[in-house]
């Protein structure tokens, strides 16, 4: 019985169902992450053979430009997955303190995502794109990560290995 009301809990919050989460967003950003969440790809800064700016980019943008480190934080439990990889990279992006933090509590996030990089699109884990984004946030870091953070990078390889042998 325990299990289950923690269950209902989590899944309270997850994806905003809760009025008290979804609360602590001001409406111009829920409204921004709405429109990340219709369109459900996750954009580079530049995609297709001219290497346009896509409007999804442009939101991300005005998301990492309006959204404060609560409400991006907040954002990263959104029900969308564009919503939680963008709203993790503008964590990253503002070298916020939250950022491994937030990876740990994803770590078991395998909701695929479409990503569009240059010519390429592919899909990917949710947990591939933030580890990509910590690994490019690590790297402006000055020191080295603990060894129970790189055993925490090993795992999340280890478990994107044995998704991609089993397909």
């Amino acid at each position: 019985m325990r299990n289950f009301i923690l269950g209902l809990l989590c899944l309270t919050c997850w994806g905003f169902y809760s009025p008290a989460c979804w609360a602590q967003v001001r409406p111009a950003i829920q409204k921004l992450a709405r429109a990340i969440a219709a369109d459900s790809t996750v954009d580079a800064e530049r995609v297709g053979r001219g290497g346009v700016e896509t409007e999804q980019y442009r939101r991300y943008k005005q998301l990492l430009a309006l959204a404060t480190d609560a409400e991006l934080l907040t954002l990263t439990d959104h029900r969308s997955p564009a919503v939680r990889c963008y709203a993790y990279q503008s964590l990253c992006q503002r070298n916020s303190l939250s950022v491994l933090s937030t990876l740990r509590k994803h770590e078991c996030d395998t909701t695929m995502i479409k990503a569009r990089v240059g010519c390429f699109g592919l899909y990917m884990p949710v947990i591939v794109s933030m580890k990509q984004d910590f690994e490019a946030w690590q790297k402006k870091q000055p020191q080295p990560l603990a060894a129970a953070d790189t055993l925490l990078l090993s795992r999340i390889d280890q478990a994107d290995y044995e998704r991609r042998k089993a397909t």
